[in-house]
């Protein structure tokens, strides 16, 4: 799959940037991007940038989780993380043990994010039990600083009701 980064110039011209799968993922050259003046124009400003979604793999996560400057999104990695889709790679990599420990953190976080989502949704799955009986695991390594209040106010309960999922 090719990745790209559109942007447009305040005087319309709309133009692209190839990047790499990696280098989309991390933002590696947002910069780059941001600071390219229009082809058209040469003006620096534009309305608009695009910036491609990419879908994470255990490499890519291992890679982050190694990298104290690489970055899913500036702001906000426990909400992207925070899909089911990610659940069983978020697990294998915390069991691991191979990334930084505030990675762990906001991979924890993620997993809390998740299941609030469920919460408020109601959803009483085979999933959400998963997802508790893997958060009760970890329970003494959440890092409750990166937990928002609102979050915690949800989570922490349903997980103190549901430790004898714990196994």
């Amino acid at each position: 799959m090719a990745y790209q980064y559109e942007k447009s110039c305040k005087c319309g011209h709309t133009f692209l940037m190839n990047i790499t799968k990696r280098e989309a993922a991390f933002e590696l050259r947002w910069q780059e991007i941001v600071n390219k003046k229009c082809p058209k124009c040469g003006n620096a400003d534009f309305t608009d940038i695009t910036i491609p979604t990419v879908e994470l793999d255990k490499a890519l996560l291992l890679e982050w989780g190694n990298h104290r400057e690489y970055f899913l999104m500036p702001q906000d990695e426990e909400l992207l993380l925070a899909e089911e889709k990610y659940f069983d790679m978020i697990v294998d990599i915390l069991d691991s043990g191979q990334i930084l420990q505030h990675k762990k953190y906001i991979l924890l976080e993620a997993l809390c994010v998740l299941l609030y989502d469920l919460v408020q949704e109601e959803y009483d799955t085979p999933f959400t039990d998963a997802l508790i009986r893997e958060l009760n695991k970890r329970r003494a390594d959440i890092n409750t600083s990166y937990i928002m209040d609102y979050i915690k106010e949800v989570v922490f309960p349903v997980l103190e009701r549901n430790q004898s999922l714990q196994g």
